[in-house]
């Protein structure tokens, strides 16, 4: 079982290549985007960055397991992919056509 300090320990790092990430290009992000991340730190998220490549991706965020809902309703307009966290690592998963 994960621990919050290794929680923490994992928003502080996320938080941390956002910022530097943030620094190396510009266009990495936009209003929409920046909006986004702010409404789901207001909302109780620790932290988050862009994932994927241009004009596609993800937003991994990091938040407490009392702040999950009120993440999702803060990004409500945004689809939610789940993430766990594997012991035997990375799998893939694909989504269906009527999921996408």
């Amino acid at each position: 079982m994960r621990s919050a300090g290794e929680a923490d320990a994992l928003g502080d790092l996320l938080s941390e290549n956002w910022s530097l990430k943030r620094t190396l290009v510009d266009g990495i992000s936009d209003e929409t985007v920046d909006g986004w991340y702010e409404r789901a730190l207001q909302a109780g998220a620790s932290a988050g960055k862009l994932l994927g490549a241009g004009a596609g991706g993800f937003m991994l965020l990091v938040a407490p397991p009392d702040k999950h809902d009120a993440v999702r309703i803060a990004l409500s307009k945004l689809r939610e992919v789940p993430l766990r966290f594997a012991a035997r690592g990375t799998h893939i998963a694909v989504l269906g056509r009527d999921e996408a």
